[in-house]
Order: C-alpha cells, then sequence, then structure tokens
C-alpha cells in the first residue's frame, strides 16, 4: 500500500537535455598488452571533448562489458560531472549494437558519436555544424577528412553535390602531413599511405558562405540529426568490431538521399591504443588544462588519485584471480611488450 504521498510529484521538473549530445562508446576487456594505456587513452579523450565544445552538452559513455577496472574509473567520472550519463552493460553488444540503443535513445537535437580514442581539437564543432547550415540534405559530418576510398554512398553525394550550382566541386590532392598523422593514428603501413596520398579528395565548397567539406565520412567519430539516427536503427550487430556493420550506416543514408560529408581539416585525432607518437605535447596541453569549465577537481590531483585507486582495484582483481590465470596474462603481456616496445 502507499502511505502518504510521493514529495517529488508535481515538484521536481523533468531535465531538458542540451541541443547537442555526444556518445563515447568503451571497451576495454582487460589492462594488459594491447590495452595497457586503455585508462589513459580514454581519460585524454574524456578531457579534450569537455575543453573543446562551444556550447553545454550532455556527454553519454556507453560502456560495451568492460573490466571492473574500467567501470569503477568512468563511474569515479560520472560522479565528478564529467560524464553526464552512463551506460554499463555486462554483455558486449557491438559497436552498432551499442549504436542501436544511441541512436534510439539519446534526446538530444543533435547527436554526436565518438570511439573512445579520439581526440578532439578546438573547432571542431562549430566546423561541423556550419557544414549542416551550408548544404542541403546533409546526413552526417566527420570532423576528420575522410581518406579512405569506397566508402558507400560516397560516389552518389558527390553526383548530388555536383548537381547544385551554388556548390562547386574539386579535386584535390590530400596533404602530406595531415594524411601522416591521420595513418599514424591507425597504425596504417607506409604502403597505405602512399596509396591514400595518390588518392583524390571531392571537396564540395559552398559559393556563397565558403564553406568547404570533403565528400565521405569516417566512422570513428561523426555528427548526425536525431530525426536520421531514428531512421537508421536498427543496425546489424553480428561482431564486437567490424567495419561491414559500419558501413551499414553508410548505405542506409544513401538510400535515404542524405550526404556524407567530412571536414577538410582534421579536428579530431585517432589516439589509437597509446599516448606514444608524434601528438604528446598535444595530449599534454590536455592533461595540463584539465576540465576547469566544469569546476572539476585540478587534473594532476585528479590523475594522482586515479593512479592510487587503480592500483587497489588491480591488487583486489589480481588476489582472486587463479594462478593459471595470472600466468597466462603474464606471459601475454611479456610477448606484446617484446613485439611492440619499439613503437613511436
Amino acid at each position: 500500500m502507499r502511505i502518504g504521498s510521493n514529495p517529488v510529484k508535481k515538484r521536481l521538473q523533468a531535465y531538458s537535455p542540451k541541443r547537442i549530445g555526444v556518445a563515447s562508446i568503451t571497451f576495454v576487456p582487460f589492462l594488459d598488452g594491447y590495452f595497457k594505456e586503455a585508462l589513459d587513452v580514454i581519460d585524454v579523450h574524456l578531457h579534450s571533448l569537455r575543453q573543446t565544445v562551444a556550447e553545454d552538452i550532455d556527454l553519454l559513455v556507453f560502456d560495451n562489458g568492460s573490466c571492473d577496472e574500467l567501470k569503477e574509473f568512468l563511474t569515479t567520472q560520472h560522479h565528478s560531472g564529467v560524464i553526464d550519463w552512463l551506460f554499463l552493460s555486462k554483455q558486449n553488444l557491438g559497436k552498432t549494437g551499442a549504436l542501436n540503443w544511441i541512436f534510439s535513445a539519446m534526446p538530444n537535437e543533435f547527436i554526436v558519436f565518438t570511439d573512445s580514442d579520439v581526440l578532439f581539437r578546438p573547432g571542431w564543432m562549430q566546423r561541423s555544424l556550419e557544414i549542416f547550415d551550408s548544404f542541403d540534405q546533409v546526413g552526417i559530418v566527420s570532423a576528420q577528412p575522410a581518406f579512405f576510398d569506397g566508402i558507400p554512398g560516397v560516389a552518389e553525394a558527390a553526383k548530388q553535390l555536383a548537381e547544385n550550382k551554388a556548390v562547386q566541386i574539386s579535386d584535390e590532392q590530400p596533404d602530406p602531413g595531415i594524411l601522416a598523422e591521420y595513418c599514424d593514428g591507425i597504425g596504417a603501413s607506409d604502403d597505405v599511405y602512399q596509396r591514400l596520398l595518390q588518392n583524390r579528395l571531392k571537396v564540395a565548397t559552398n559559393q556563397t558562405s565558403g564553406v568547404g567539406a570533403v565528400v565521405g565520412t569516417t566512422h570513428m567519430q561523426f555528427m548526425l540529426r536525431r530525426e536520421l539516427a531514428r531512421k537508421l536503427v536498427p543496425l546489424p550487430a553480428t561482431m564486437a568490431l567490424d567495419p561491414a556493420d559500419d558501413f551499414d550506416i553508410n548505405r542506409r543514408m544513401e538510400a535515404l538521399g542524405y550526404l556524407q560529408l567530412s571536414l577538410p581539416d582534421p579536428l579530431v585525432y585517432h589516439l589509437g591504443n597509446s599516448l606514444k607518437g608524434r601528438n604528446t605535447a598535444e595530449v599534454d596541453q590536455v592533461r595540463l588544462k584539465g576540465v576547469t569549465s566544469l569546476n572539476i577537481t585540478d587534473s594532476t590531483e585528479t590523475s594522482i588519485r586515479r593512479d592510487g585507486f587503480l592500483k587497489t582495484l588491480l591488487s583486489k582483481a589480481a588476489a582472486r584471480s587463479s594462478t593459471i590465470n595470472r600466468f597466462i596474462q603474464r606471459i601475454y603481456s611479456l610477448l606484446f611488450d617484446v613485439l611492440y616496445s619499439d613503437s613511436k
């Protein structure tokens, strides 16, 4: 039976979502080998995002069945205010499986998806919104130039833009420095770099506003409107991570007649699984700045507390592990270090 009256009934207003919501999907099964820097990478990812937004956002993190250590870290970030909405899944639903939840549920006018190893740079949000304002029937905008060819829908988008007399289409060679940074972030070989360097990018320019966009998009980060996101689901989810599932997004947008575009300049950077590499100074600046706009504790103090917190968690996890599991994981970690110790 009910005793008394609910004190919040007709008294507590529901939250009004921000115009833009950003969703990041995380998956770290353990903290060794390939994933040994995962916590630091995700920490930089979240801080760079908060530092570079042009307006208040709602930040959702969808954890796709990660280890307890990452879940505890994300919970701490949620309590401190870095993360607004935190979804913790016991199972890995696959990337597109998680996108089915995100695209169906997020209430924001614009939804931004990002992998959890992406560093954001100032201006990415404003420049992405400019493209929506400068071209008709824009479906998706990435803040990273699309270098790969063969993405479904790109050829049709170029044809559609060429029919618009207010838009100029030009073929341009990729900037070697920008392309080298992109290949570094995804771990591409020099052969891949040389092949992509030969590809010509189709660049569309609105002759009135002067805003330009590369025809094509990437899957690591993109922005789209809520109404389109609802039309794309349900997406197939056959594997935890499969480019074939990602491409269904492009096919569905093409079928619906939407443009797929990206910024000519890289205002996001794919960190990969390590903070080592060409952009260490940029990463250091993100760590130094912290998230002052939210009055969140200084990032250095947060890092110190987090390091101690993680050591406690790791020691507890190790105590619970069986001897054979510790032995196998140690062998894996040692082999990974031997194979990739010279990676920059």
